[in-house]
């Protein structure tokens, strides 16, 4: 594959480009029941966990999406522990908390052994870094979500319950029906000089889908967690209070499709239950979108040259080495046409894929 232009991917059925650098499973976990003995388990691993007791997912010093991503971790360790008929107790920070529906805490009680997430790890239950792609005969597992779930999997040596999306489901606030179907865009960035569209690009995405549809859709412009910046047309003005995390999970549930950066939020939208959204589309300028997903089956990626090439080999430009800003001719967003995400959108819409 020549990696000359932006392309739109579906990110669980590109997985299979990474077959060839996949570890395969010593099991085929398709053919197990739940429950299931593993051929191998790590005791030491398994000891932590039956003395446990209690845990406390903490995400201090740690960005919202990685703190998403790494909710698979947490629930391999509660599913083992169900398995395991053991007594245990989870907390989670006010924020995590209050998406997953248990106890909160500011920082983890006494009793509790603690899942970091941050850059420093400690305790005998944290996910191990850098964790390969797994394989089996049927499938590549090549998400973040999944690499962390499979691996608890095959520490407690147990087939464990969950086979195709391995995060917790969120749900947030319902507001008043709309009455037309409703576009959601993305702008808020934890790097916005390498990984911001831009409102004002997303505003030209937003027009060009008026165009092409004879403006079908209503569109929403979300700049982050408790902002409150103006927006002007073709963006329609949400409610001042619409903007912490329930409400906009809320929103996300109304929305046909959602269009951002890759942030946090938009892997809160892609985990956010919905009957009516028919996608998630991530906008890649420097990570790999095979990687750095939920695994939804309707999360999508465009993906700059750059991200194509961090995805197709499996890299990271922080741990790897590769710094995006020496190639300005393939890492940067801002370069595809907002012809070209309205075009992919449509696609999305009307299941042209």
């Amino acid at each position: 594959m020549r990696l000359v232009r932006p392309a739109l991917f579906a990110s669980t059925a590109d997985a299979s480009a990474l077959r060839d650098r996949a570890e395969t499973l010593p099991y085929d976990r398709d053919l197990l029941a739940a429950g299931a003995a593993l051929p191998l388990r790590d005791e030491t691993f398994l000891d932590a966990l039956v003395g446990a007791g209690s845990i406390y997912f903490d995400d201090r010093e740690t960005p919202l999406g990685d703190a998403l991503l790494g909710l698979s971790h947490f629930e391999a360790i509660r599913d083992a522990a169900v398995l395991l008929g053991l007594p245990l107790t989870a907390t989670a920070s006010p924020k995590i908390a209050q998406l997953l529906g248990i106890p909160a805490a500011t920082c983890p009680p006494d009793s509790a052994m603690p899942l970091s997430f941050g850059p420093v790890r400690t305790g005998l239950l944290v996910p191990r870094p850098d964790l390969p792609p797994f394989r089996t005969p049927a499938r590549i597992y090549a998400d973040l979500p999944s690499r962390r779930y499979l691996d608890v999997e095959r520490r407690v040596g147990l087939r464990l319950p969950k086979d195709r999306f391995f995060l917790p489901t969120l749900s947030g606030r319902l507001s008043a029906r709309r009455s037309r179907p409703l576009i959601c865009y993305i702008a808020a960035s934890s790097w916005p000089a390498r990984k911001d569209y831009g409102a004002r690009g997303f505003a030209l995405v937003a027009r060009r889908i008026n165009a092409m549809t004879g403006r079908r859709f209503d569109h929403a412009l979300i700049q982050g967690l408790e902002n409150r910046r103006e927006t002007h047309p073709p963006f329609v003005r949400l409610p001042r209070k619409s903007h912490d995390i329930a409400s906009l999970l809320g929103l996300f549930t109304q929305a046909t499709l959602i269009i951002g950066n890759d942030t946090g939020l938009l892997h809160a939208a892609a985990m956010t239950k919905s009957e009516t959204r028919l996608g998630v589309i991530g906008i890649y300028g420097r990570h790999s979108y095979l990687r750095f997903t939920t695994g939804d089956c309707r999360q999508y990626a465009i993906s700059t040259p750059f991200a194509q090439a961090m995805a197709l080999l499996d890299l990271s430009p922080i741990r790897d080495g590769f710094d995006d800003a020496r190639y300005p001719h393939a890492a940067p967003v801002r370069r595809i046409a907002p012809e070209f995400i309205a075009e992919c959108a449509l696609r999305v819409i009307e299941g042209d894929l």
